[in-house]
């Protein structure tokens, strides 16, 4: 057998090194065996999936868009970040929306009502750190959504808004798609209505009219959900170590918040805020110790 020139004579022999057990052939490694036993890359129309993918998105603090059509001055794709969810429009199928700071660059794209560029939006979860036997099989749990769908920038419906200097509630209609995206985007923040009734009411005309807000519809054909889960376990064909050897294991990791920061205010911190963090952080380490201690497949069917 042929093998690169070793200075001590070692000529590779896998059917030996490996104690007899046959190997994969030599591009697929131990860490291709961790990736294609738990990481799937599944069509979004796939049963659950759409479910898991409107989860990630809509519990991501920032959304990834990515706009392959419009290239920045190094000839990269444009990306910004916004917030955003996949919600229910007018129409009655799911899109995403999302708001925040769009560059003149990409607002240009806009400049034809009727053009409704290429984008792509990620976000992903992160749930745990595995740790492997061998250096090579560490890694983490997660789960990414890749949203595929062309963009539109919603107007602001100059008939509804009636050329008003004050909008109040009454005002949210679906007709008006603007101002009934950014109520559903706020409520999505923050789990309802609480936040949104408890701001100033009712608000500038000039306010709707300045943010911008995005519309994808979602291209489910082209759409992906990422998912690398059930990992607690793992151990190659060949492996000669063990539990009393090295420590296998994973660690969670979830997000949490922090206690409440003052600012031009005199008023208490909110109990329905207060309530709404606590959840979501009990939330978050359930979800993340659930996914870290789950099990390879193989011995989840054991």
């Amino acid at each position: 057998m042929s093998g690169p020139d070793c200075p001590n004579g070692y000529v590779p022999n896998p059917a030996k090194d490996h104690h007899g057990i046959q190997v994969l052939p030599t591009h697929l490694k131990a860490s291709h065996l961790l990736t294609s036993s738990s990481c799937m890359v599944d069509d979004y129309v796939d049963d659950g999936k759409p479910v898991r993918a409107r989860k990630v998105i809509n519990t991501a603090h920032v959304l990834h868009f990515t706009f392959p059509e419009l290239l920045d001055e190094g000839g990269f794709p444009t990306v910004i970040n916004l917030i955003g969810g996949i919600m229910e429009s007018p129409e009655g199928h799911d899109v995403l929306y999302a708001h925040g700071y769009v560059p003149k660059e990409v607002k240009s794209l806009f400049d034809d009502p009727s053009n409704r560029p290429k984008v792509t939006v990620t976000a992903n979860k992160v749930y745990s750190y595995y740790f492997g036997y061998t250096p090579f099989s560490h890694g983490i749990t997660f789960r990414s959504a890749v949203i595929n769908g062309h963009a539109s920038l919603l107007p602001y419906n100059e008939v509804i808004s009636r050329c008003q200097e004050e909008v109040s509630d009454a005002d949210i209609v679906p007709e008006d798609e603007k101002l009934w995206a950014l109520h559903k985007i706020v409520r999505g923040m923050f789990g309802g209505d609480d936040r949104w009734n408890n701001t100033r009411h009712p608000f500038k005309d000039e306010e709707v009219r300045r943010v911008p807000v995005l519309r994808v519809e979602i291209d489910s054909d082209t759409s992906r959900l990422h998912e690398r889960v059930g990992l607690l376990g793992f151990q190659a064909p060949w492996e000669t170590s063990n539990g009393d050897e090295v420590w296998e294991g994973a660690v969670p990791i979830w997000e949490t918040y922090g206690d409440h920061i003052q600012g031009n205010t005199r008023r208490e911190f909110p109990d329905y805020l207060d309530e709404l963090f606590t959840e979501r952080k009990k939330a978050n380490e359930k979800e993340a110790v659930k996914e870290a201690k789950r099990p390879v497949p193989d011995l989840a069917r054991r």
